[in-house]
């Protein structure tokens, strides 16, 4: 009874190992198998860079093989392409040139300059009229304050004369009575013949007595005269206000219109229009000039069989001299050396994950025809990458 026990529970001890091994052996499998089809989407990726880095690399080299054609061109027909591409440099040197001159006005200024280009002129100079007409005006105002001005200190000062006078009249008239009053007092009281010396110090105060009336009715005249002078001057002042008012009216009109201080500043951004309009003429010119030589440039190139004739149009100047054309050339050579790099290190890279995804696969892997088809393919991107 114990013996059987112990057999059964060896056994089944062994079951468990059997098992617990071909879990680990299969999860093992599962693990090579994932691998490889992780090696694999690399690989695609890979592969995938690799043919763009290829055909970057076959761009650069036809683009050296043309520079070779140019360089080897007899000089009579590099002498037509040198012709062709020195107009060509001209051109852009030009319109380069208008273009850092191009923002004189603003392009919603120059629109509406262009607009109203017909009444601009007429614009100006009635702007410049009603401004020097503006100034007058103002003169005239200050003139007519200043005149006011003194009209009133005329009227004041003459308003304080009367005042004073009327004073001094007041005490004439009680230095006459006094002194009749002394002349009868000492004539009929005294009995004393004083009737000379008083008759000529009252005719004295009765002249300036009558002299300081005489006067008051001049400042009263010149006070009224003031008033006149003063009303007249305020009916001028309205008037010269109202035009003043319409004339300023006018000028802000103009003035906000074209967005403008004055009529300097319009006559200034008009001329920088006219500036503009020549330079856009000059600009569409060159452009029509710049389209003509293009286009005959490349049919020139395209006599010699180049790879890209039209490539040419943005490198005039590398045609013209050596130096520049070597200095191209240069360029593309380090170019393409560093696509090589780029080339072999791909390769390098797509024969170690082809060796790994190898390494873990099995011969019954349900992946394994796939990943084989896979690498076959990418054999034959790697087959003359360099």
């Amino acid at each position: 009874m114990f013996s059987f026990l112990k057999r059964f529970k060896s056994k089944k001890q062994n079951t468990k190992e059997v098992e617990e091994e071909q879990n680990h052996n299969y999860m093992k499998k599962v693990g090579r198998q994932h691998v490889a089809v992780e090696l694999c989407e690399q690989m695609i990726d890979t592969s995938r860079e690799l043919e763009n880095v290829r055909d970057e690399y076959r761009v650069v080299s036809s683009y050296l093989n043309d520079i070779q054609i140019l360089e080897d061109l007899p000089p009579n027909e590099r002498a037509k392409l040198i012709d062709t591409a020195t107009h060509i440099n001209n051109l852009n040197r030009v319109r380069d040139e208008l273009l850092e001159t191009r923002n004189r006005i603003s392009d919603s200024q120059f629109a509406q300059f262009q607009e109203a280009e017909e009444e601009l002129t007429r614009s100006i100079k009635r702007l410049e009229s009603n401004e020097t007409y503006l100034s007058a005006i103002e003169r005239d105002l200050h003139t007519l304050e200043g005149e006011k001005l003194s009209w009133t200190i005329d009227k004041k000062d003459a308003k304080h004369e009367m005042k004073q006078l009327k004073r001094l009249v007041i005490w004439l008239l009680v230095l006459f009575a006094t002194l009749i009053g002394v002349y009868v007092v000492l004539t009929f009281a005294f009995g004393l013949n004083v009737t000379l010396p008083l008759f000529i110090a009252m005719f004295v105060v009765a002249t300036l007595g009558g002299f300081c009336t005489i006067r008051y009715q001049d400042c009263q005249r010149e006070v009224k005269q003031c008033d006149v002078n003063i009303n007249h001057a305020i009916t001028l002042e309205n008037r010269v206000k109202i035009k003043y008012v319409n004339i300023k009216n006018a000028v802000d009109c103009t003035c906000e219109k074209y967005h403008v201080k004055n009529s300097r500043e319009l006559l200034y951004f008009y001329e920088q229009y006219l500036e503009a309009v020549k330079e856009r003429k000059k600009f569409r010119e060159a452009n029509d000039d710049l389209t003509y030589y293009s286009e005959k440039l490349v049919n020139q190139l395209q006599e010699y069989q180049l790879y890209d004739a039209r490539v040419w149009i943005n490198y005039p100047y590398a045609i013209c001299d050596k130096k520049e054309m070597v200095e191209l050339k240069h360029n593309l050579i380090v170019r393409r050396q560093k696509l090589r790099n780029r080339l072999e290190y791909n390769v390098n890279a797509l024969n170690s994950m082809k060796d790994r995804a190898l390494a873990s696969l099995d011969e019954d892997s349900a992946y394994r025809d796939q990943i084989l088809m896979i690498i076959k393919r990418l054999e034959q991107y790697n087959q003359g990458a360099i």
